[in-house]
C-alpha cells in the first residue's frame, strides 16, 4: 500500500473551514533544532517538483541544500543528533544538484526519482531499504528489446498493490512513445506491463494518477500506434495494464487529469468534446460505471477545477468549481452521483465571491483556504458552515495546512514576527499563531521571518524558518512543536503594580507586569471596586472626587505570539483616601445592537467598474451607519458612500469595507465585507 509524501501545498488565500470542535486555551511548546544550518529547504509544493517530504522508518526524508552539497536527500527524526545527510548523489562543487522528487513510500522501501554523478536523468529511479535507511540504491530496468538491465529511468506514478509503476521512455534514444514499467514488492528490476507504445502525463506534479480498489488511474495517449487514439482513462493494478473509457473517440481525446480517489471512486476532469472541461467518476469495481457528474457551466466551455482545489474525505469529494455561474468559487460536495452533488454553503452570494484553494481534510469534515482575512468553520453542511471571525494575517495568507490530531496548522503572517505557524482547532478562541521561544524573531528590526515547509513526524510538527533576526542572512534553520510536551500558556509571571499616590487630585500608574507567551501589545482599563471606569485605559490614571474611599485597580490585557491570542491580569487593588461622596448613579451598560442581516459586497474588481455595500439590517430603529473603504488595509480617502468606482490606484489590491453602526445606549458595532478580488484594469 502506497503512502504518498503530499504533506503540505503552497497556496495563497485565508479563509479555513472545519468542524467546530471546544476551543483551547494553551499552545504547543517550540523547540529550535539549529545545529545545521540549510540555505533552502524543498516546500513541498507543485512548483518545480512534487512529493518532496516523505515520513519513513521514524524519520521524515526531506529535500535540502546545505551550501555544500547541493539540493540532496536529508533525513530527522527531530532531534539535532538525529538530523543528517542520507547521501550525496550528485557531488561536486554547491550548485550541483540531485532534486529528489515523487519520494513514495512502498512496503519497507523509500522510492524516489533525482539525478546523480552517474544518471543525468533527473527520473532516474533510486531507492532506499528500512534495514538500511542511510543508503542509497540505484535500481534497474529489464530492456524491453532484449530483457538487458539497465539503469530504470522512468516518472514513478503510483504503486497499485504493493508494485511501483513508472512511465518508462521506449527506446533508449528515441523521445516517441513511453510504457508502464512495475517493480513487484522485493523485486530486483523494474519490467514492461503494458501493451504497446503510449505517452503518459506522469511528469504532472499536481496529479499525475490516482489509486482506488487496487487500481492506479492515469492518462494515456496512444496516437503513435495504430488505429490513433488521443489521451483517455486507463489504469494498472502493477501486473497489466487496461483502458478505462474512450471519453471522446478519436485523437484530440478528453485528456483526463486532476485524479482524486475517495473510499470507493476515483474523480478526474475531462473534455467530452461538447461539454467542456466538467468534473468526471469512475468506479473501481465497475469501470464501465464512469460518467460525468456534473456540469457546472452549460455548453462547450469549462469548468475551472485544479487538483489543488479537491479533497477526499471518506466517500466523499470536496472540489471548488472557480467559475461556477451561480456560486462562483464556493465549496461543493459530492459522491459522484447528479443528486449527490451540491455547493456545501454559498458563503458569498453571486458570482465573485472569493479566490479560493485547497481544501484539506479535517475532523471528518474539510478545511479550506480561502479569502484573505477570515475564518469559517464547518461540517461540510449549510447548517454546519458559519464565519467565526477575523484572524490576523498581516498581508501574509494561510498557507500549507497540516492535520496533527484534531488540531489544524499552516501558515500566516502575524504581527510583528513575519509569517509564523498558527493553530486551529476549528474555533475563533482556539486559532492564534504558536511559534514563541525559537522562532522569535523582533518584526521589523530584524527583516521578515518566515516559517515554511510544515510537515508531521508522529506526535510532532516539524517546520523550517528563517529569523534574521536570530540567524544568519538566508539561513534556514529547523523547529520542532512537540505536542506530547505541557502546552504554554499566556500569564503574568509578575502581576501589574499599581503605584502613585492613592489621594484625589493625584495620578496612578500601572506597570505591565511580567508575561509568558511573548506578549506583544497590551491594553488598560481602571477598576473602581472591581467595576470598569469609564474611558480610564491608559496606563496612567488621574484620581477623582467619586474615588474617595474607593478602590482602585488596573487590569491589563496582552496580545501576542505564542499562546492564545489575549490574556488578562488584575492589579493589587489600592484605596484612595478622603470620604465617599454621594453613591453616583450607575452609567447604565451599553447593549448590542441586534444585526438581523449580515453586510455583503458585491460587483465585478475591474477598474471604472463600482462595488457596492449591502448594508445591514439590525432589529433597532435609528441607527447610524458610516461607510469606509480600504484598499490592501489602507483607507481610501473621501470614500464614504455605499457604492466605489474603482481606479487604477486600486490595481493589485484587494478593496474591503467597515460598516460603523452606531446608537446612543448601544454598543459600537463595526462589520467588515470583503475582501474582493484583486483589482484589474
Amino acid at each position: 500500500m502506497i503512502s504518498r509524501a503530499s504533506l503540505s501545498r503552497a497556496v495563497c488565500a485565508a479563509m479555513l473551514l472545519a468542524l467546530v470542535a471546544p476551543a483551547s486555551a494553551e499552545a504547543d511548546q517550540l523547540t529550535v533544532r539549529g545545529a545545521q544550518v540549510f540555505t533552502y529547504v524543498a516546500p513541498d509544493s507543485p512548483t518545480q517538483f512534487g512529493n518532496e517530504l516523505a515520513v519513513f522508518q521514524g524519520f521524515l526524508y526531506f529535500v535540502a541544500d546545505d551550501g555544500v552539497h547541493g539540493r540532496e536527500l536529508w533525513r530527522t527524526d527531530g532531534t539535532d543528533a538525529g538530523t543528517a545527510l542520507v547521501g550525496d548523489l550528485y557531488p561536486g562543487l554547491p550548485g550541483t544538484n540531485a532534486d529528489p522528487h515523487r519520494l513514495t513510500v512502498v512496503g519497507d522501501r523509500l522510492f524516489f526519482n533525482a539525478r546523480s554523478s552517474g544518471a543525468a536523468s533527473s527520473e532516474t529511479v533510486f531507492y532506499i531499504e528500512a534495514s538500511t535507511p542511510t543508503t542509497i540504491r540505484q535500481i534497474n530496468a529489464l530492456r524491453a528489446t532484449d530483457n538487458a538491465p539497465v539503469p530504470a529511468v522512468g516518472s514513478i506514478f503510483g504503486a497499485p498493490n504493493g508494485r511501483v509503476v513508472i512511465s518508462r521512455l521506449l527506446g533508449e534514444s528515441s523521445n516517441c512513445c513511453y510504457a508502464v514499467y512495475a517493480l513487484p514488492p522485493g523485486g530486483t528490476a523494474f519490467a514492461k506491463i503494458s501493451v504497446g507504445a503510449e505517452d503518459i502525463n506522469a511528469n504532472n506534479v499536481f496529479s499525475p494518477s490516482a489509486t482506488a480498489g487496487g487500481w492506479t488511474y492515469y492518462s494515456r495517449s496512444n496516437t503513435n500506434v495504430s488505429p490513433g487514439q488521443g489521451s483517455e482513462l486507463w489504469r494498472t493494478n502493477g501486473a497489466t495494464t487496461e483502458a478505462v473509457a474512450d471519453i471522446r473517440p478519436g485523437t484530440a481525446g478528453s485528456a483526463p487529469s486532476a485524479f482524486v480517489a475517495t473510499g470507493n471512486r476515483v474523480y478526474f476532469t475531462a473534455d467530452d468534446g461538447t461539454r467542456g472541461r466538467e468534473l468526471w467518476v469512475t468506479n473501481p469495481a465497475d469501470k464501465s460505471d464512469t460518467h460525468l457528474v456534473h456540469e457546472h457551466v452549460p455548453g462547450a466551455a469549462s469548468t475551472s477545477i485544479n487538483d489543488p482545489g479537491q479533497v477526499a474525505n471518506g466517500n466523499v469529494l470536496y472540489y471548488v468549481p472557480a467559475n461556477d455561474p451561480v456560486t462562483g468559487p464556493e465549496l461543493w460536495r459530492t459522491d459522484g452521483t447528479e443528486a449527490g452533488t451540491r455547493v456545501v454553503k454559498d458563503l458569498t452570494p453571486g458570482t465573485g465571491g472569493y479566490s479560493v484553494s485547497t481544501p484539506f481534510a479535517f475532523r471528518g469534515g474539510v478545511g479550506l483556504l480561502r479569502g484573505s482575512d477570515v475564518f469559517v468553520s464547518s461540517d461540510g453542511t449549510d447548517a454546519g458552515t458559519a464565519l467565526l471571525g477575523s484572524v490576523d494575517l498581516d498581508g501574509v495568507g494561510p498557507n500549507t495546512p497540516v492535520v496533527l490530531g484534531d488540531r489544524a496548522y499552516f501558515v500566516a503572517g502575524a504581527t510583528p514576527f513575519g509569517q509564523a505557524v498558527w493553530r486551529t482547532d476549528g474555533t475563533e478562541a482556539g486559532t492564534f499563531p504558536l511559534t514563541a521561544g525559537g522562532f522569535d524573531g523582533t518584526g521589523a528590526a530584524s527583516g521578515s521571518p518566515s516559517a515554511q515547509t510544515l510537515a508531521v513526524l508522529g506526535s510532532r510538527l516539524i517546520f523550517f524558518g528563517r529569523d534574521p533576526g536570530t540567524n544568519a542572512s538566508g539561513a534556514v534553520k529547523m523547529y520542532v512543536l512537540d505536542t506530547t510536551l505541557p502546552d504554554e500558556q499566556r500569564v503574568a509571571t509578575v502581576a501589574p503594580a499599581v503605584t502613585g499616590t492613592p489621594a484625589v487630585g493625584s495620578r496612578l500608574d500601572v506597570s505591565r507586569g511580567t508575561w509568558s507567551g511573548r506578549p506583544t501589545t497590551f491594553t488598560y482599563q481602571w477598576l473602581r471596586n472591581g467595576q470598569p471606569i469609564a474611558n480610564a485605559t491608559s496606563p496612567s490614571y488621574g484620581v477623582v472626587a467619586a474615588d474617595a474611599g474607593q478602590r482602585i485597580s488596573a487590569r491589563v490585557t496582552t496580545t501576542g505570539i505564542g499562546a492564545p491570542r489575549t490574556a488578562s491580569a488584575d492589579s493589587g487593588a489600592v484605596t484612595i483616601g478622603g470620604s465617599a461622596g454621594p453613591t453616583p448613579t450607575p452609567t447604565p451598560t451599553p447593549t448590542s445592537l441586534t444585526v438581523t442581516r449580515k453586510p455583503s459586497l458585491k460587483g465585478r474588481a475591474e477598474v471604472g467598474s463600482r462595488l457596492k455595500v449591502t448594508l445591514p439590517r439590525v432589529a433597532q430603529s435609528g441607527v447610524k451607519m458610516t461607510v469606509r473603504w480600504f484598499a490592501n488595509g489602507k483607507a481610501i480617502k473621501k470614500q464614504t458612500k455605499t457604492k466605489l468606482k474603482l481606479t487604477r490606484k486600486q490595481v493589485g489590491k484587494r478593496v474591503t469595507a467597515t460598516i460603523t453602526l452606531e446608537k446612543s445606549g448601544f454598543r459600537t458595532l463595526r462589520l467588515k465585507v470583503g475582501p474582493s478580488r484583486k483589482v484589474t484594469d
